[in-house]
Order: structure tokens, then sequence, then C-alpha cells
């Protein structure tokens, strides 16, 4: 019924059909959809993001929640939300995509070093289409990112590692990014600046290097 009046434009009698369907059955995670649906069509963004976590909540599962939750996130501008709801529901349909869409929403996430999810929108890509040069191209290119990331956290890891004598110059490349309250600045964007912090903060001699850490912050990570 819901549906019926909703096909028709009566927004309100379908908010309603809804409604008594939800007094029903509290967990009718479609009525929650497609009220978010409603609320959306009427660019009551919140309200309709609302009725969609609330649908996934219910039901994980509901691809079709994630699509309209995505296309939400867009308008509202909100870009990075976006990308993770068409994520969840490329991952969920993966042939509701089509191997463009799935190398676009790869591209966005490996802008944003999310690497391992770049990874799976270019195999999504190379499974519907096995002939795309496109795909394996930028698939390449996210597994070389990826390697250089697991490399410059495997060089990092060496330089903490080392005797505190030997540190020398080398440990400069790290220690040098501390701030006055012995932290890596907050604005880096170094993807690996968090796990240098936590393995610089694990270290027994911590107190020691940072007691003789240079002066000179000219070289801070960024």
């Amino acid at each position: 019924m819901g549906n019926a009046r909703q096909a028709q434009g009566k927004l309100e009698e379908a908010k309603n059909c809804y409604g008594k369907a939800i007094a029903l059955d509290p967990d009718y995670a479609e009525a929650y959809t497609n009220l978010g649906t409603l609320y959306a069509q009427e660019q009551q963004w919140q309200s309709a993001i609302a009725f969609y976590q609330k649908a996934i909540v219910l039901q994980p599962n509901l691809a079709s929640t994630y699509r309209n939750l995505a296309r939400v996130r867009s308008q509202m501008g909100q870009l990075a939300e976006a990308d993770e709801c068409w994520f969840k529901a490329y991952s969920l349909e993966p042939d509701k995509a089509t191997p463009e869409e799935h190398i676009n929403l790869g591209d966005n996430f490996l802008k944003q070093n999310q690497v391992t999810q770049a990874i799976r929108c270019y195999c999504h890509a190379i499974e519907l289409n096995p002939n795309s040069n496109q795909a394996y191209q930028h698939l390449g290119n996210a597994l070389k990112v990826q390697k250089n990331l697991q490399e410059e956290v495997a060089n990092y890891r060496k330089v903490i590692e080392r005797p505190a004598n030997i540190f020398g110059d080398l440990f400069k490349t790290v220690i040098v990014g501390f701030n006055a309250k012995n932290e890596l600045p907050s604005h880096s964007k170094n993807p690996v600046c968090k796990e240098i912090q936590q393995l610089i903060l694990c270290r027994s001699n911590l107190q020691f290097l940072l007691k003789h850490r240079p002066c000179n912050h000219s070289n801070q990570l960024t």
C-alpha cells in the first residue's frame, strides 16, 4: 500500500502506510528504507539518513539502502562518507555496478590513501570485465602504492628497533617530527605517522631518546 501511494506521489499517505507497517513489525527494515527515501525526496536529509541508518542496523545486507544513503551523503557534500556507502553497496551486489563505477570508486579511495578498498574495487571491475585494461592498470598502481607504504612502515620499524647509541641522523627522520608535547604533529598527512608514533611510544628507551632529540625542527614529518 505504501509503495502504491509513493508511486502516485502521495507522500504523506505513503508515510502513514509505512508508519503503520513499522507499528506492526518494528524490525521491518524495508519500511525504514522507504521512509528514508520519502524524506530524501523532500530534501529532508537528516531525517532520511536517520531512517536509512535504522534500516541498516536491522538488516546490514540491504545494498539498496546503502545506495540511497550514498546519494543523500553526496547531496550533503559528504563525499568520503558517500564513498563508504557505495563501497558497501558494491561489495554486497558487485554486478549492480558497472566496471567503470567500480574503477571510479577505487580511484576515490586511492586518493584518500585507502589502498585496500581501492584494490577491492579494481578487483570487482576485473571480475565483471576481465578484459578491462583500465582496471588492470589502476590495480597495478594501487598495488605499487600498497608496496611502497609497506616498505615505508618496515623502514621506520628498523629505525625504531636500532640501539639508542647508533640512532644518529637516521633517527632524526622520526624524532624531529615531535612537537613540544612529544607527539607527532596532528596535522601530518603521512599515512604511517600513527603507526610510527605507536612504535616509538612502545620503546623502553623512549625517555632517553626524547631527552637527546635534536633542537632543529625544520625537517618535521608532513
